[in-house]
């Protein structure tokens, strides 16, 4: 019986294979692209990173990308000056520094493609304040402790604005030898609210919101739902407490919070990128193709622009 079963699987393994054959590719394919990244930040130098872009049926095909020498590239601000990129390690690197309000447009040549430009406005800084906040335990954390605040956005009228919030707990962990101090490092924390705006978003935690626990504030967010207004947001973050330390012992400048205004460009790139990646497992087999974002010209890739604004909890703007 055993015999038999493993003379049906060679059987069943060799007409397999005797009937692949090599499906050719009919989509349209137009050859190889510059890909321009560039995302300005207020009062940091523009960089930008120009790639080749890669046919995923080609033999060399590679998952990683190598920066591209002999690229000119400019930044035009405002349509009027323009600065020149040099190259600085694995980036190319202006004098330029964006201002909030700029309107930049970031050029690539090189004599082996064709021109690519990308357009973005750099938005201004967000308006916002951080009220009360207190230590709770956390019900759902098997009595861990969570640290709850309120959070106000003051949304200008008039115009569509993007927005993305961050935060993050001041730990000491690493204790690489009994002779070095240990490390201390910021560490990036999850953030939860039940704000209806956050729970109609595109991104965040899905399985959150079916199995009905805590839902997870997404990276990216629009004013569609407060636009125009003063909007004051109930969010917590669950506390990581150090082997010997207790509630008494966290000290509100061991937390921070960044409130980013981000421009359309980079909102939409970052949210088709999100849903891309979400497309796992079983889910990638029925769900349709995610295009990502692309906003330049001739070529692949984003020119985006964030405006960060940080503000910790005992008061202090950085």
């Amino acid at each position: 019986m055993k015999r038999g079963l493993i003379i049906a699987a060679i059987s069943l393994v060799s007409l397999l294979c005797s009937c692949t054959k090599e499906i050719k590719f009919n989509g349209d394919y137009d050859g190889e692209k510059l890909v321009l990244y560039s995302f300005a930040n207020p009062d940091t130098r523009l960089t930008a990173r120009v790639y080749k872009s890669q046919f995923f049926l080609a033999k060399d095909y590679r998952y990683d990308y190598e920066l591209i020498d002999n690229v000119e590239l400019t930044v035009e601000v405002n349509g009027d000056r323009q600065y020149s990129f040099v190259r600085e390690g694995k980036s190319y690197v202006s004098e330029y520094v964006p201002q909030e309000g700029d309107h930049i447009k970031v050029t690539a040549s090189h004599k082996d493609f064709k021109t690519v430009y990308g357009e973005t406005d750099v938005p201004k800084r967000p308006e916002f304040g951080i009220g009360s906040y207190k230590v709770t335990p956390a019900p759902s954390q098997g009595g861990s402790t969570r640290l709850e605040f309120d959070l106000t956005i003051q949304d200008p009228e008039g115009e569509e604005n993007y927005y993305r919030l961050n935060a993050w707990q001041y730990q000491q962990r690493f204790e690489w030898d009994e002779d070095e101090e240990a490390e201390s490092l910021w560490y990036n924390q999850n953030i939860y609210s039940n704000d209806a705006i956050f729970n109609s978003a595109q991104l965040g935690s899905y399985i959150d919101r079916i199995d009905g626990s805590d839902s997870m504030v997404p990276d990216f967010f629009d004013d569609g739902a407060f636009d125009g207004s003063s909007h004051c947001f109930r969010i917590w973050m669950n506390l990581y407490l150090e082997e010997g330390k207790s509630e008494g012992d966290i000290r509100p400048e061991d937390f921070k919070v960044a409130v980013d205004a981000v421009s359309e460009s980079y909102y939409r790139y970052s949210l088709s990128r999100e849903a891309a990646y979400n497309m796992d497992g079983i889910a990638e087999v029925f769900g349709e193709p995610v295009s990502i974002y692309n906003n330049i010209v001739n070529g692949i890739g984003c020119v985006g622009a964030v405006s960060s604004l940080q503000l910790s909890f005992d008061g202090r703007y950085q």
